[in-house]
């Protein structure tokens, strides 16, 4: 924004559209600005002023760096617990998949790094120009291993096969309860599919070889012990290779913390709590305590369900990293950081 960077410091003068203030304790918003509308209108970041090869991430393994790339912004979806239309807007803005793959092969060949995070909204919002995107990058013969998010109904086998072939190693998907009633009232517009059908995407994904990473929301409106049992049920059934059990936040501008102020269910209103762990609400038939409850029980419930699973998949991944010669380079790249303390430990008398 280069009228912020131009505006007066004095707090007393006029404040720039777009912004936000506090004064006397009291939040005040100045007038909106345009919402943008050309991504490719804008520079990409300035990624040689930040340490690049001091950025990691679990998925990857740490020693091996990674940068996030927008793609896409926007969701124009209206799930009511969800601030993503509030930051990133409504309306789906893309970019050319030429640009993104130009940005994607920078970082690896610049700024070698080894994988990218898409931080899109809804990655997959349009199947056709992620199957370009995918042919770009395997035109040019580049070789990562990539992350994103999207819904379950915006994928099939074809377009997973692509991503698989092209790099893509994990899709994050919303799946947030294992109770139909609930899922139905969430707000995910024009879903196609039901919530057991929805949740055969799961499998599907892991069958096309890419690791399935499910979200899961306690204490969505109307959460009780019956649909915490039914979700419990869900991930036996799914078994998604990895999970994240968060406690919902009632986001101020969402439909969620109009729904839970209305109904007298907002706990407290600092918002340093409100992070996406800490229950900041409650439901009506369950408190705060029993919220934090239910989520240790659906990851340890999860990490059950999976044991056996993970195991057979290290096994296979294993096998192939042996057979294509990279096993002592990933386990390098995985565990060397550990290998001086290691050291260290054993040399002590």
């Amino acid at each position: 924004m280069p009228n912020l960077l131009d505006a007066d410091p004095d707090p007393a003068a006029v404040p720039v559209a777009g912004t936000s203030h506090l004064r006397d304790g009291v939040v005040e918003r100045s007038p909106d600005i345009p919402r943008l509308t050309n991504l490719a209108a804008l520079p990409w970041p300035a990624y040689h002023l930040a340490p690049m090869n001091r950025y990691w991430y679990q998925v990857f393994g740490q020693g091996r760096t990674y940068a996030t790339v927008q793609a896409s912004k926007g969701c124009p979806f209206t799930c009511y617990y969800c601030p993503y239309p509030l930051g990133f807007g409504s309306k789906l803005l893309q970019r050319a998949p030429e640009d993104i793959v130009n940005e994607v092969e920078c970082l690896l060949t610049r700024f070698r790094c080894d994988a990218i995070y898409f931080r899109d909204q809804v990655f997959a919002m349009k199947p056709n120009m992620v199957m370009l995107l995918c042919e770009e990058i395997l035109r040019r013969g580049l070789k990562f291993e990539w992350v994103v998010e999207t819904r379950l109904d915006s994928v099939n086998k074809e377009l997973l096969s692509r991503m698989r072939a092209a790099g893509c190693r994990r899709i994050h998907f919303g799946l947030e309860t294992g109770d139909a009633g609930t899922f139905e009232t969430i707000g995910k517009d024009h879903v196609r599919g039901t919530l057991e059908t929805l949740s055969e995407q799961i499998r599907t994904t892991e069958r096309s070889g890419i690791s399935a990473h499910a979200f899961i929301l306690i204490g969505l409106i109307g959460e009780s012990q019956a649909t915490v049992q039914a979700t419990k049920e869900l991930i036996s059934r799914v078994k998604p290779s990895t999970l994240q059990v968060s406690i919902v936040t009632p986001y101020p501008g969402t439909d969620l913390f109009r729904l839970a102020e209305a109904s007298n269910l907002i706990l407290t209103r600092d918002w340093s709590q409100y992070t996406g762990f800490d229950p900041v609400m409650r439901t009506h038939a369950m408190s705060a305590d029993d919220l934090l409850a239910a989520q240790d029980e659906l990851i340890r419930h999860h990490r059950r369900a999976v044991r056996w699973h993970k195991v057979r998949a290290t096994t296979r991944r294993a096998v192939k990293y042996l057979a294509d010669g990279s096993l002592p380079r990933r386990v390098l790249q995985r565990y060397g950081h550990r290998l001086p303390r290691l050291h260290a430990g054993l040399s002590k008398p």
